[in-house]
Parts: structure tokens; sequence; C-alpha cells
């Protein structure tokens, strides 16, 4: 079906529905007081709005309205339209079973698939399903997450729409029934459609229509066994019923569903399902979860409750914010032009189970032990900030340095133990792991903590715990290279948890330096695993030998980069541009020095600004207003795609496209103005630009880290299809896949 037609009481499309027949133009007649002549005008308004091909106009209802299909056909303006079109006319009337018997006999399927599609094109219509996004997904009232959710309400708008769903009831119901009970008021209407089929053919007796309030409603509601039918607004696990059986000891048979996605119920109206021959416009699989077990929490997206019987949801709000230069603190930015440049960091290295799904990795081992030397020969900004404290701060004596397990700490403690050993002081080392179980020739009073970098203080905070029940111990001095710690609470907490005792008493704390960055234990996954995700399942299916091998390349690289001997990707973090070259950074980044090398920032640098500057985005407030990247479950906060044309140069867009969340690049929603369609102008420009980051461009709509609108979606590939010069094997493979997504 392309697309159908429903007002005045007369629903119009073109079907299947005769057997033999591929283009029927189906015309149902509700209840209605228009006239013959009035119908013929919808019908040929229709024509004009939705051309194609036309074998016989059959016009459907129920045989107590059989009047009024004849005078329907005998009118001279529908005689004169067969003529124009050159076709017949057939009546189609169905029983107190719903059956039409010149259809039914021949091919009892027919009439069922036929409906199916109908009312499938108009769930699309009236939005009667609620798609998930990556922003927000939905927990229905069975607690169940899932990705989408049915609401008939938005379908029953209209009052042949809804004539045609009891139609579809019909073959279920005896002719016993005196109670009608639904799981939410919003379909009574369908009920009371219902009721007045059967009244046409005869059932006069009343019968009363009640709401249970689905699952909430019934745990107290007090239905009868007998003469009872149950409406069910739709289904996707058939649990409803289930609990409908077991708590109200009726038959399965009295149970009617309106609507079915992903369950195989007999007793549904219509099964919303994709379906290739049957019902090419249904929905896709249902993906439904346990709360305590859910993928789409795991992947960021929030859950809506829908709690009441209505299922009803508020609006989402959706607002675009474009970065700006202050939306980074001159703390943070003191901090990176500290680290920046200097080989520290380091992406998708994964040294511990701390740190598994962490995406930047501060790789600070290789300077540490030179960082008290009379001349550091890196990271001598932070040294000196270093060597001024461990001057300034250490006491006289020292018992004993206590270090973190990491081989970071190891090596800044021994650094500090040589500047101790040159003023003639001998502290004992020892790790962190090790605190409990070693022996002290004599305990220890003063005691030294050093810690490389700490992220959610953890680590220390258990550290000072095992340290407080030692009686010797009078001074415990922390000395802490750089904090990591997702916000300044997290910070706080961390000094009040280890500088204040029992009985009071406070111990020294210092931080070097702080650079905000995501908590590790909070991450739920990062832009490399989803993509070595993705390369699997391509190399799957690859029948290309130029393109398995850059796929395996890719693949083997990622992999490597969690290994010890590599410490992860300063560089190679993103794919090339269309012509091969690598993705750099021209002078000029407003988050670095002015004389800053650009050729000395690597790859993983760029990205870590930008991570930085999400993060603040996310967490940071300024002037009493909440972060401008704060999200709610019905207000979403997205990246204006202007971000991509302030910071544009390639290797910026690609680490924004890595860097951010996918709520966050979510322009799927048409309520935010023209963001999608500016999402789409953009593709195009970097699609046509071979020094652009296409490929990157393509994998971020494959993994749904970008979205646009269905219609955006449509046009761009059209646009991709046009353009003059063919986009490498790898980013055609990533828009394929984007392509085949739903």
């Amino acid at each position: 079906m392309t697309d159908f037609s429903s007002q005045n009481g007369v629903l119009i499309t073109h079907e299947a529905l005769r057997p033999g027949s591929t283009a029927d133009l189906v015309v149902y007649l509700g209840v209605t007081a228009m006239g013959p002549a009035e119908i013929v005008v919808q019908l040929k308004l229709f024509l004009e709005r939705h051309a194609g091909t036309v074998e016989s106009i059959c016009v459907i209802a129920p045989k107590f309205r059989e009047a009024t299909v004849k005078s329907v056909l005998a009118c001279d303006d529908f005689i004169q339209l067969k003529a124009d079109l050159g076709v017949d006319s057939h009546p189609c009337l169905f029983g107190r079973d719903g059956k039409i018997l010149e259809i039914d006999d021949r091919d009892p399927d027919r009439r069922s698939r036929m409906l199916r599609r109908i009312l499938t094109a108009v769930v699309r219509a009236r939005h009667g399903v609620l798609g998930a996004s990556s922003s927000v997904h939905y927990a229905k009232p069975s607690q169940k997450h899932t990705d989408q959710f049915i609401r008939a309400g938005n379908v029953l708008v209209n009052s042949v729409e809804v004539e045609m769903i009891a139609w579809g009831c019909l073959s279920y119901i005896s002719d016993e029934i005196s109670f009608v009970y639904t799981d939410t008021g919003a379909i009574n209407v369908v009920a009371t459609a219902l009721l007045d089929l059967l009244a046409g053919f005869g059932k006069i007796a009343t019968v009363s229509v009640d709401s249970f309030g689905s699952y909430k409603g019934l745990e107290s509601f007090e239905g009868t066994r007998e003469g009872s039918l149950w409406l069910i607004s739709a289904t996707t696990s058939g649990n409803l019923a289930k609990q409908i059986i077991a708590k109200q000891r009726v038959e399965p048979r009295q149970i009617v569903s309106l609507f079915a996605l992903g369950t195989p119920n007999d007793t549904a109206v219509c099964h919303l399902d994709r379906d290739d021959r049957h019902n090419t416009r249904g929905f896709p699989s249902i993906q439904s979860y346990d709360p305590s077990d859910c993928a789409l929490c795991r992947a960021g997206s929030t859950p809506l409750w829908l709690t009441d019987e209505q299922f009803l949801v508020s609006d989402i709000a959706v607002t675009p914010y474009l970065p700006k230069r202050d939306d980074l603190s001159k703390d943070t930015v003191a901090a990176l032009h500290q680290l920046v440049g200097e080989n520290v960091f380091r992406v998708l290295f994964q040294p511990n189970h701390h740190t598994e799904r962490s995406d930047i990795f501060l790789d600070i081992e290789p300077h540490a032990s030179g960082l008290l030397a009379d001349a550091p020969v890196a990271l001598t900004s932070l040294a000196a900030k270093f060597g001024r404290r461990v001057r300034q701060s250490l006491p006289a004596a020292v018992d004993a340095i206590v270090h973190l397990d990491d081989l970071a700490s190891t090596a800044l403690a021994s650094a500090v133990v040589t500047y101790l050993s040159a003023r003639r002081v001998a502290p004992t080392v020892v790790r962190a792991s090790q605190w409990t179980s070693h022996q002290f020739a004599k305990p220890p009073e003063s005691i030294v903590v050093v810690a490389s970098a700490i992220g959610s203080g953890t680590s220390v905070i258990d550290l000072s715990r095992s340290i407080r029940p030692s009686e010797s111990v009078t001074s415990v001095s922390y000395l802490v290279l750089l904090d990591r710690s997702a916000t300044e609470d997290r910070a706080r907490q961390t000094y009040q948890s280890v500088t204040t005792t029992e009985d009071g008493h406070r111990y020294d704390y210092h931080v070097i330096t702080r650079l905000p960055l995501p908590d590790p234990s909070a991450i739920r996954t990062n832009a490399w695993n989803d993509e070595s995700f993705l390369l699997h399942k391509l190399l799957d299916s690859c029948s290309d030998d130029a393109l398995r091998t850059a796929l395996e390349t890719r693949r083997d690289l990622l992999d490597k980069a969690k290994d010890q001997t590599q410490r992860g990707l300063r560089d190679e973090l993103f794919w090339s541009a269309e012509n091969g070259s690598a993705l750099t950074l021209s002078p000029g980044f407003v988050f670095l020095p002015k004389d800053n090398d650009p050729t000395k920032i690597s790859q993983a640098d760029v990205y870590s600004v930008i991570r930085c500057l999400l993060h603040s985005l996310r967490t940071r407030s300024r002037e009493g207003k909440e972060p401008p990247l704060k999200q709610h479950p019905l207000h979403r906060k997205v990246l204006d795609v202007g971000v991509f044309y302030r910071f544009n140069d390639p290797v910026l867009q690609a680490a924004f496209l890595r860097a951010a969340d996918p709520a966050e690049l979510d322009y799927a929603n048409s309520d935010i103005g023209n963001q999608s369609a500016n999402a789409r102008l953009l593709l195009m420009r970097v699609f046509k630009d071979h020094k652009a980051p296409a490929t990157e461009f393509a994998l971020a709509l494959a993994l749904g880290r970008m979205r646009l609108t269905e219609n955006d979606k449509t046009l761009a590939l059209d646009e991709i299809a046009g353009l003059s010069t063919p986009l490498n094997g790898v980013t055609t493979a990533f828009l394929d896949e984007w392509k085949a997504t739903t």
C-alpha cells in the first residue's frame, strides 16, 4: 500500500483485495451521512493525489449498510468514474464474523493481510510506534525497557479508522459478551465502535465498557469471568495477557490485542512486524531488556517511564548548543598546556580493570622519574610546580614512602626518594598493596603517599583507611601529581576523606594539577570499541579483497593499541582523509597557545582537548546556570551543527565525532529546527572534499553516533549516490551500513 485517505467516514487506499488482483482501489464506508456523489468526489481527489494503477474498485462495508453500498454503485458519477478508469466495481460486504464471503472462501488470509497493511499505514501516519533514540528509550508499565513503544491512543483519532480496527475484532467476539474491559481508557472508542457493529448485526443487549488500568490497575480490578471480553491496546511480549489469565481466570480467547509487535499473538487485530511479502511497511523487531541488564541504558540512553494507564509521556524538548572559547576554565586550559605536545595523552590503552572502558590514558611513567631532576627534559612546566611543592611541603623527616601500584606512581616515588637521599633522608619505600603486610624495622611516624594520577580517588581513600589504624603514624603527606577527578565535588570528597581523621587531625594533601576528565568507571563504551565491533561485523561478510585488507589492517591496529608494548594510540586515532592524508591540526587552535607548533601535537592531544571541552559542558556550571550539555529525560541537549564549521580542521571534526556522546549528535528529532537539514548539508560538503574526514563521518553515521531524520537520511543517501567522484571502499562500506540501519 502506498498511501491512504480517511475523512468524513470514508477510507480510501490502493490495495490488493480480490484474489489475483494487485491494484484494487479499496473504499471502506463507515458511519456517514454523506451522499454517493460526495463519496465520488473524495475518490477523485484521492486519485489526483495518489496516482497509480487501478484494476477494480472494491467498496467495503458491513452487510447492514448494503443499501448505502448499492446507492454508491448506482450513482451516475460513480458509473462515469468507472468508465473513465476502465474498471469494474465490486461490493465487498462483511458479516457478523468479519468475513467477506467472496474473498474469504477463496483465500482465508487475504482479507486479514490487507487489513494488517492498512492499519500498519495508519499507525505510521499517526505516529503510533514511538522509537527510541540514542538519548532516550522507554520503560513500560511491565518494568521492561524497550527501544520501541506502541501507544494506541495516538492512532485513535479518526472514526472510520477506529471502525476498521473494530472490524478486525469481530472474528474474536462471541455473542454472549456483556462486559468489555480495556487496559486503557484511550481505546474505549474501539470498544464503542465494536458494539455499534454488533448492534448493526442484531446484537442489542446492553454491554458495559470499563478500563482496568493496565498492569497497576489489574492488581485490584475485579472483572467477571463469564461474558467478558478483554481488549489490550498493544502487546510486545504477551505478559499482560498472561497476567489477566492468571488473575482473572479467563480463557485466552477472551483477550484481544489491537496491535502486536514482536510477539506471536494469535488474537491480535494487526501484527505490526515487518514482513517482506505481506507487510513491507511494518516495523523492525522490538528490543526488550530487563531493567537490571539494559543494553540501552549501558549505551547512555535514558529510560522514560510510562507509568499511568494512558501510557503518556511528555514531549521531549531538544536544545542545540554551540561551544565557545570560555567553556573551558582557565585552570583546565593551563593543565592542558602543561601536557599537550609531551606525548602524555594516549588513547585506547587499558592497563587495568579500572580503566577498561576509558578512552584517555595519561602516560606519565616515561617522564615521572625525571621530574625532580635539575633540568627536566619533559613536562617542564609541571616539573617546576612539582619541584616547588616537594621543596616546600615535605616534612624534614620521612620514615616511609607509600606509592600506588601503577608504574607511573612507582617511578614518581623513585624520584622523591632520590631527592630525599640527596638530603640524607632514607625512607622505606612500600607499594600500596603491600602496606598492611610490610614488616618495618621501626614503626613509621612520618609517611609520604605518592600518586601519579587519580580518577575517582578510590585508590588513595582506600590507602588512607589502611594507614589510619597504625598508632605510630603521626604525619601523612599526600603528593598527587595529577587529579583527573570528573568534578570539583569528587575532588573535594577525596580531599576531605584522606585529610580528616576521626579525632579531627588533619593530614596534608597536595595536588599539583587538576584536569577534569570522565570517570573511567562511569564510561559505558568508547568510539574505538564501537568501531572494532563494526569492523568485525563487516569482515564477516566482506568479499572485496581490497576492502578486507583495509578493514583487517585497522582492526589489527586497534587490537594492538591495547598491548602493554604499544600503550595506546598517539596518532592514527582517526581514518585518513579521502586523499589518503593523515588528519592534522592547523595553527591557531583556540585552546592552545598561539606559539604552539601544531606539528608536535598528536591526534591524541587534539582528541583529549575536545574530550575535556565536552566534559566541561556536561558538568561545569557557570553563573548559576546548569551545564549546557547536561541531559534530562525530557530535555535533551545536542551540539549545534555549527560546531563543525567553528572547529573546521578535519582532525577537530573527527575529534568531536568521537568525543561526543551519541545523544549530543542526535539530530533525528524534527522539533529542533533545521539541525538535521544542516547536518545533511554539512555531510555533502564533507563527502565532496577529498581533504575532509569523510570516513570518520560515515563511521559516525554507521554507528549511530550521529543521527538525522529519516527524510534527511534518504536525501543524503540519494545525494551521495549522485557524487561525481566515488568515495573510497571503507567510506562506502560504512555508508552502506548506515543505509541498512533503521
